[in-house]
């Protein structure tokens, strides 16, 4: 007794069953794709020059969205209050590509504006400048910014003196000169020069392209030295009269 060969499925149903595999296999990818983008890493674009030298105007960076921040690190975060001006704010895009790469975390949400800088001082932290050797100084701790802080610029030209309330964040651009940081938007509304720790996306861990210049960005060792605040987060931005000056709004 001879067995029978097997039936060989016709070509049109090795056709539909190579076409269900693939659409199956791209669902697969945009679901993946998706949840990266929602719970590990996101890439964002850098238009401005205000974090040079750290990042330069033009290239693309990738954000952690777990775990903590910490002092020194470099921060992507939604607009907190209209820090973008008009013409800076992004257009919703409408294209069904570019639709498409939002969703799957190759392009940012385009109907929200996002910055970068360094963050500088956690709630509690009582941020000044500048000491007697014109130093930004966290919790009575001088910081060493020759490594990140924009040739020639100096750690502000704008002197303050901050205590930064619960659940916000100060931070200021590396290259000072050129940054609408927690500095510009310390007015009369002095809460929205601290940005909402609900607002941070994440930590910019690196940056990608150029291709050629791909590198890791990794926290500042001066930040180490800063101790914990000596008194627990105060529900309001406190803001004292800057070095030098007497005349305390709070």
């Amino acid at each position: 007794m001879t067995d029978e060969p097997a039936e060989r499925p016709s070509p049109w149903r090795r056709l539909w069953r190579l076409v269900v595999e693939s659409v199956v296999l791209v669902v697969l990818a945009v679901v993946v794709a998706a949840v990266l983008r929602v719970f590990v890493v996101q890439p964002f674009f850098v238009p401005s020059g205000s974090m040079q030298p750290t990042i330069e105007k033009h290239e693309r960076i990738v954000v952690k969205k777990f775990g903590e921040v910490e002092r020194g690190d470099v921060v992507v975060f939604e607009d907190p209050a209209a820090w973008l001006p008009p013409a800076e704010r992004p257009e919703r895009r409408t294209g069904v590509l570019g639709r498409g790469m939002e969703f799957v975390g190759l392009l940012p949400p385009s109907d929200k504006g996002y910055l970068v800088k360094r963050l500088i001082g956690l709630p509690g932290d009582h941020v000044v400048c500048c000491d007697g050797d014109g130093r930004l100084t966290v919790n009575d701790q001088p910081l060493a910014e020759t490594d990140y802080l924009f040739t020639g610029n100096k750690p502000s030209e704008e002197p303050f003196d901050v205590v930064v309330p619960r659940d916000r964040v100060w931070v200021m651009g590396d290259h000072r000169l050129s940054s609408g940081d927690s500095r510009v938007h310390l007015g009369p509304e002095d809460r929205t020069a601290f940005v909402p720790m609900d607002n941070v996306v994440g930590r910019a861990f690196a940056a990608v392209w150029p291709i050629g210049d791909t590198r890791w960005l990794d926290r500042p060792t001066t930040f180490e030295a800063v101790p914990k605040p000596s008194k627990p987060a105060p529900g309001e931005p406190v803001v004292n009269a800057p070095p030098g000056r007497s005349d305390a709004r709070r």
